[in-house]
């Protein structure tokens, strides 16, 4: 048995070593698990230093019975601790990664996807965490950060089946959702998100398990690989008054969409588009970039189905 199989089976992370992915410890895990072993080293040494100096006299005390009781039960605890939040993190993350670093607060591996995926649990209640997953392959030409009560304001105004999903994140506890869908977004999350391109959502989650929630963040990801789905978002988010929302992916695809048929003078012809796309209601300029971009995906589908019925 190697030493840190022992310690692992010491400290109530046996589960490690039976998980069917890679399982790897960070420093910050291992100091954390150590307290499994600490706390009841500490009681044991002064159990021998009281034994040490006063004898037998203190062994058949009831002071003894008491010191053996709490070393016991301290282990017992920290160690089901342990146990019991490595067997969740596995449990959650193990079916969609290829390998795992336990670290102080839970856990962060690569998926099958060549993506990343943290969970880090929040203490309590019981349940709490944060959920950051990142896709390499994907892009969502939008970025938006916002609160509970922001996210129930945009399901009000959501034409679309991705108002449920949302709900559901709603009803799970969802705190905060922060999405960084394309390089150069004005919002960036904690962490490397600013040096490694796709997409990375982020959301905390008080009140669903964990596994719940990673499958909420999973599916949402999916879901904005729709074209309407990411344009019912930004113009919900825009109306519900999210104060961060970047859509300046929108622009740079309409931008390019432009320069294919006016070169140069893309950029003006843009413009005016966009002062159109704001119709009588003088919608703001993000909505009209939305709305835009959303003619722009119509158009592209209507040529890719005519080809194709061609």
């Amino acid at each position: 048995m190697g030493l840190l199989e022992a310690y692992l089976r010491a400290v109530g992370a046996g589960a490690a070593l039976r998980s069917g992915v890679e399982v790897r410890c960070s420093r910050g895990f291992v100091l954390a698990s150590s307290a499994s072993l600490i706390l009841p080293a500490v009681l044991a040494v002064g159990m021998a230093l009281n034994a040490y100096f006063y004898g037998l006299e203190f062994v058949i005390s009831l002071r003894f019975a008491l010191m053996v009781v709490s070393t016991v039960m301290v282990y017992e605890v920290t160690t089901r601790i342990v146990s019991e939040r490595v067997s969740l993190t596995l449990g959650t993350l193990e079916d969609m990664c290829t390998s795992l670093v336990l670290t102080a607060s839970g856990a962060r591996g690569l998926t099958c996807g060549g993506g990343r995926v943290e969970l880090r649990f929040r203490g309590q209640p019981k349940g709490a965490c944060v959920v950051t997953l990142h896709v390499p392959s994907a892009r969502v030409p939008i970025s938006l950060r916002a609160s509970q009560r922001e996210l129930r304001a945009i399901v009000e105004r959501l034409r679309h089946p991705l108002s449920e999903l949302l709900a559901k994140m709603l009803d799970c506890g969802v705190r905060a959702l922060e999405l960084r869908g394309f390089r150069g977004a004005s919002i960036e999350l904690p962490g490397r998100s600013a040096d490694l391109p796709g997409v990375w959502l982020r959301a905390e989650f008080v009140t669903a398990s964990p596994r719940e929630s990673v499958s909420c963040v999973a599916e949402l990801v999916r879901a904005l690989g729709d074209g309407e789905a990411v344009a019912s978002l930004a113009s919900a988010a825009i109306e519900a008054g999210v104060a961060e929302c970047d859509v300046g992916g929108m622009y740079e695809d309409l931008l390019s969409y432009h320069e294919t048929f006016f070169g140069e003078r893309a950029r003006a012809v843009l413009e005016r588009l966009i002062q159109r796309a704001s119709g009588e209601d003088r919608a703001p300029r993000d909505l009209a970039v939305v709305r835009a971009w959303r003619r722009m995906i119509a158009a592209r589908r209507a040529k890719r189905s005519g080809l194709a019925r061609g």
